[in-house]
């Protein structure tokens, strides 16, 4: 992401961003509760700020980025990041770390993790957009995938994030009230099968005065 806009949109070098980042959250791939923590702590001081009482609903908005796929040390927890998982019947994992070590045994786990892993090409976020127009958009999940991930992998993805912001978030900010994407088949068709499902009342949303209509016109 650093490459992208200080190539393309005369953004700052990752040097520079990575000293200004020190500063604040530290983002690490996959979904975890800090961040869903540090995400809730950002909202509630801006929801402070600007006096605004009672949840505001929010929606996830995600797609993926081409970027340079490569490989970096992470020297907090001696892990290499950048591989979104095993070459052998490969599905994108969206936490994936090789952990390095030390001395002949770090070296060959350095070998191993080139070896048998994928190097991800793109940048999957998911961004927090909240209905309030005072409130910032914020990134809460940042995840590297060569795009090797299918429908079912984005539904697991999808219930393992509504159980964090329930837990970590939804009492501060608000329910989260649906997902947003540039139409990826795989997310439409997870999109279609909640609007179809008959369980519960049909074609609604969990928020009061708002309610999808399965519109019919006078030709059928």
């Amino acid at each position: 992401m650093c490459d992208l806009f200080s190539l393309n949109l005369g953004g700052p070098n990752y040097s520079s961003t990575k000293r200004v980042n020190k500063k604040g959250v530290q983002f690490v791939p996959g979904e975890h509760a800090d961040l869903f923590r540090s995400v809730a702590q950002i909202y509630k001081q801006a929801k402070k700020a600007h006096g605004i009482l009672g949840p505001i609903p929010v929606i996830l908005a995600e797609d993926e980025t081409k970027v340079r796929g490569k490989v970096a040390w992470d020297h907090r927890w001696d892990t290499l990041e950048g591989f979104c998982g095993p070459k052998d019947n490969h599905i994108c994992v969206s936490d994936y770390k090789v952990v390095v070590g030390m001395g002949d045994f770090g070296y060959d786990n350095i070998v191993d993790g080139f070896r048998t892993n994928r190097v991800g090409a793109f940048a999957s976020i998911i961004m927090v957009n909240p209905l309030h127009s005072s409130l910032p958009r914020l990134a809460l999940v940042i995840t590297c995938t060569c795009n090797c991930f299918d429908a079912s992998w984005v539904s697991q993805q999808w219930k393992k994030i509504e159980e964090l912001w329930r837990k970590e978030c939804q009492s501060i900010v608000g329910p989260i009230i649906g997902h947003a994407s540039d139409g990826d088949s795989r997310r439409r068709q997870l999109m279609l099968t909640d609007y179809k499902s008959l369980a519960g009342e049909r074609l609604s949303i969990n928020w009061e005065g708002w309610l999808l209509i399965d519109f019919v016109d006078e030709d059928g």
